[in-house]
C-alpha cells in the first residue's frame, strides 16, 4: 500500500469527489493540460480543493513515428490503412491509426489519385487473411474494435481497342 496522497485508494473510505461549479471538465473538445478543480470531502466534514490537469485524446490519432505509439489511451486499438503498390507517388502510404473502440469513428484516409496506368481505385476492404472483410466505397467509417489492416482495392480498366464493336461516348451521350 503506497502512501501518495494524490491517489483516491489511500484516502479514507466514504471521502467525496465532486468538481466545483464552473470548472466541470470539457471533453467534446481534444486537448492536453486542460484544468479542472475538485472539491474533496473527507468523513470526518473537513474540505480540500484540487487542482486538476486532464487530457482529452482525439477519437482517431494518427501515428506519426513508426518506432513509437502515440499517447493514447491504452483501449484505442490500431488500425493500418495501406493504399497497395497500385497507388504511386504520393498516392502511395501506408498510415497507422490509433481509435477509440467505443466509438463510431471516419478515418481520414484518401483515396488514391495516382494509380498504376490501367487500374482504378474501386474500394477499401478489411484484409482477414483467407477470407473477405468488411468493405467500404468512399470513405472508412466503422467501430473498430480489434486491430484491423485495411487494404485499397482496385479493378482493371477495360479499354476497348480501336476497331472494335465498342463506341465509346460520355456519360448520357447516345453516339
Amino acid at each position: 500500500n503506497d502512501k501518495d496522497p494524490k491517489n483516491k485508494e489511500n484516502l479514507p473510505p466514504g471521502t467525496k469527489f465532486d468538481f466545483v461549479p464552473g470548472t466541470e471538465p470539457v471533453t467534446e473538445t481534444p486537448g492536453t493540460n486542460k484544468k479542472t478543480k475538485i472539491k474533496v470531502t473527507y468523513p470526518n466534514g473537513e474540505v480540500k480543493y484540487v487542482d486538476v490537469t486532464y487530457n482529452v485524446t482525439e477519437d482517431v490519432v494518427e501515428q506519426k513515428d513508426p518506432t513509437k505509439k502515440p499517447d493514447v489511451p491504452d483501449n484505442f486499438v490500431e488500425v493500418v490503412v495501406d493504399t497497395t503498390d497500385f497507388a504511386k507517388g504520393n498516392s502511395y502510404y501506408v498510415k497507422t491509426y490509433w481509435v477509440n473502440p467505443e466509438k463510431m469513428v471516419e478515418l481520414p484516409a484518401s483515396i488514391p489519385e495516382e494509380i498504376k496506368e490501367g487500374y482504378a481505385f474501386d474500394y477499401w476492404q478489411v484484409d482477414l487473411g483467407n477470407e473477405n472483410g468488411t468493405r467500404y466505397r468512399q470513405k472508412i467509417e466503422d467501430r473498430f474494435v480489434r486491430p484491423t489492416y485495411i487494404k485499397a482495392c482496385y479493378y482493371k480498366v477495360e479499354i476497348p481497342k480501336p476497331g472494335s464493336d465498342y463506341v465509346v461516348t460520355d456519360v448520357n451521350v447516345l453516339p
